[in-house]
């Protein structure tokens, strides 16, 4: 697989130099600073395999000039290597023909295994970028967690886990009946359940 890279940090362009050019099947053929030196090095060169490209770049950006690579070698996967993980830049890049989308947190061995999914037909996408693209097309599909809950609605979901009535929560929290209904509406609209029995269906997940 011949590899480009368009990374404008030093140490890390030779860090994913070195580190690519160790896998047997990878070979970078060149790296770049920029776009325009990439664009100007490469003018002759007729085949890619893959670009890996940062969005943050000097003078043109990485998502512009996904779309040059995208015209100019039309059979090169891109996968943008970069800090930002907001949706903004992910659909911009995948609209401007990215493949693949990778944090630069992420564990070498891990961006080296995304490029080898891709390599053989899969998608190159940190974890947490994949999930972002699952909840945004699927949003119900996100499981609950305790960051969905506040401290008050925690409690109470840990009193209906107890097998507490509304009334029994009322009196253990202190609080009015109609209090009660209005967290569990909360609860519910927060977590995509309907009733008590999802509650207990879920159990400490929504606790731990």
């Amino acid at each position: 697989m011949q590899i480009a890279i368009v990374e404008d940090d030093p140490q890390t362009r030779s860090l994913l130099k070195a580190l690519l050019d160790t896998e047997p099947s990878f070979c970078v053929v060149m790296d770049s600073d920029s776009m325009e030196h990439f664009l100007w090095d490469a003018r002759h060169v007729d085949h890619l395999d893959l670009v890996l490209l940062d969005i943050e770049l000097p003078g043109m950006n990485g998502i512009r000039g996904a779309s040059m690579v995208r015209d100019r070698w039309p059979e090169a996967d891109i996968v943008m290597l970069t800090v930002y993980e907001n949706w903004d830049y992910i659909f911009k890049a995948l609209q401007a023909g990215a493949s693949g989308y990778l944090l630069k947190s992420s564990p070498l061995d891990q961006i080296v295994q995304s490029l080898h999914l891709l390599r053989e037909g899969g998608a190159a996408m940190t974890p947490q970028i994949a999930m972002k693209l699952v909840k945004y097309f699927h949003p119900d599909s996100a499981q609950p967690s305790e960051s969905d809950l506040t401290d008050r609605q925690k409690e109470v979901v840990a009193a209906i886990l107890d097998g507490l009535s509304y009334k029994e929560i009322a009196d253990r929290l202190c609080v009015s009946l109609g209090t009660v209904h209005s967290h569990i509406k909360r609860i519910y609209r927060k977590l995509n359940v309907h009733s008590k029995g999802d509650i207990y269906r879920l159990g400490e997940q929504l606790l731990s």
